[in-house]
């Protein structure tokens, strides 16, 4: 995450102004990163001497954030990237990061939707909070991310954003407009949704992932473990497309199908007890 205060377009990093070389050895990074994801951030009316570049590894366990104050960008250069991801130094962020997507130029939703929930949370949660170039889902606007741990929220208002920061602030999940976390793979992001929601486990640092498994071709199976008890926790649920196509962004005249999951059958094993129920449940990931 690269503080870029300049407008953005809607290929940000490919129409900023950022020197060539600078976006040639980010892009060059961004390959050598499995699931790797760059974005442009700003603050408004920010008057720092130095240029910030946020680094967060959002691993399932210790995920960390590290800042890097760059006199130029230029400097960028002298960081292999690829490498230092696979570290965890010692001087990490002890506080955590919040992004707010208000990238006009990709989808005027963000822009429309995102910039009230990024004004609202700065006034409450100061410097910690960010706009950013698009993350991805335009119709789920307003979209908030928390880093280090990468959840991604949509759809939020103004007094949801506060309860998803205090939440997060309080190492607790806010169900209601999470959209998945980024170090899970699709099926994995679904099965921890509906997990937590059957069995009221709302605690980050709570749930290990196991393993997917696909039973038949519209159906998988997920399954996490509690960190502290050992107890299984076993979903399984159906995908379907929506019955009618949807805009793949607010201005966008491209509609399509989406992909909609819901629960099957959720079952916990402590070792000795197995609990199961089915209520009805749904979910849809950020895109």
């Amino acid at each position: 995450m690269l503080e870029h205060p300049q407008s953005w377009g809607e290929k940000a990093l490919d129409t900023s102004r950022l020197p060539g070389e600078v976006k040639a050895h980010l892009r060059s990074a961004l390959k050598k990163l499995a699931g790797g994801k760059f974005l442009l951030i700003r603050q408004r009316h920010s008057e720092s001497d130095s240029i910030n570049f946020f680094m967060a590894v959002t691993r399932e366990q210790d995920p960390y954030i590290k800042r890097f104050r760059l006199k130029s960008y230029e400097d960028l250069l002298e960081l292999d990237i690829p490498t230092l991801a696979q570290q965890t130094p010692k001087d990490t962020e002890s506080h955590p990061l919040y992004l707010v997507c208000t990238d006009g130029k990709h989808d005027k939703c963000c822009a429309k939707y995102g910039l009230r929930a990024y004004q609202s949370l700065k006034e409450k949660f100061g410097e910690s909070v960010w706009e950013s170039s698009h993350v991805g889902g335009d119709r789920f606007a307003a979209n908030v991310l928390c880093f280090p741990h990468g959840l991604y929220f949509g759809r939020v208002s103004e007094a949801e954003a506060d309860r998803i920061l205090n939440d997060y602030r309080n190492g607790q999940l806010y169900l209601n407009k999470y959209r998945g976390r980024s170090c899970y793979s699709h099926n994995a992001q679904v099965g921890e949704y509906f997990i937590r929601s059957q069995s009221g486990n709302l605690r980050l640092d709570s749930l290990r992932f196991l393993d997917d498994e696909a039973l038949e071709e519209d159906q998988w199976q997920v399954r996490f473990s509690s960190a502290d008890d050992h107890t299984v926790h076993t979903v399984r649920f159906r995908q379907k497309l929506s019955a009618s196509e949807i805009p793949s962004s607010c201005h966008s005249e491209k509609k399509s199908r989406v992909a909609q999951y819901s629960l099957l059958e959720y079952a916990a094993f402590d070792g000795s007890v197995l609990f199961t129920a089915q209520k009805e449940d749904h979910f849809q990931l950020h895109g």
